[in-house]
């Protein structure tokens, strides 16, 4: 498990906290708790379950063209818990449990007594994604967890957003999505 705690914590520039299987054990928890605020700027908090088997999909078809990750034993991943006063997202900041295996995603809890702020002020250059809360199932039979948001305001402004659900874009398949 990942424990962080402070007054203020500030992610950017790439940088992550990233709790990861790639083999049948479970990943560890990531709890991160400020006083005053979580900032993520172009940087990420990620559980993830994973396998070593490629997932390909065809760029023109959108179907599955290699192995899937679908059969392959895996372990689940860890929760994700952000409790603050302000959360903000900005420019790529991602915070994500997610599988890519037949083992499940974490569920994600953000709890922020005042504000979550999801805000693009950066264009957007691929292969980066915009700013984004996300519990997702791809390419296994894993289910995505549940994503929960406690907030007194929230605020999304030229985001991807909040999403929670089974594939991604390039790869339309997964399991169940979450609550």
């Amino acid at each position: 498990d990942i424990t962080l705690r402070g007054q203020r914590i500030q992610l950017s520039e790439g940088a992550s906290v990233s709790s990861e299987t790639l083999g049948t054990g479970r990943s560890g928890d990531i709890e991160i708790t400020a006083t005053e605020r979580i900032g993520l700027n172009a940087a990420g908090v990620y559980a993830q379950s994973l396998t070593r088997v490629p997932l390909l999909v065809d760029r023109l078809t959108q179907t599955p063209t290699g192995q899937l990750s679908r059969g392959i034993p895996a372990g689940s991943a860890g929760n994700i818990t952000l409790t603050t006063s302000e959360l903000l997202l900005e420019d790529g900041g991602l915070v994500s449990s997610s599988t890519l295996s037949d083992g499940n995603a974490g569920d994600l809890l953000i709890r922020a007594t005042d504000s979550v702020v999801l805000q693009q002020l950066a264009p957007v250059v691929l292969p980066l994604l915009p700013s984004l809360l996300a519990n997702v199932s791809i390419g296994g039979n894993g289910s995505a967890g549940d994503l929960t948001i406690e907030t007194g305001r929230l605020v999304m402004q030229q985001s991807l957003g909040i999403f929670s659900g089974t594939g991604l874009f390039t790869v339309p398949v997964g399991g169940p999505a979450g609550d």
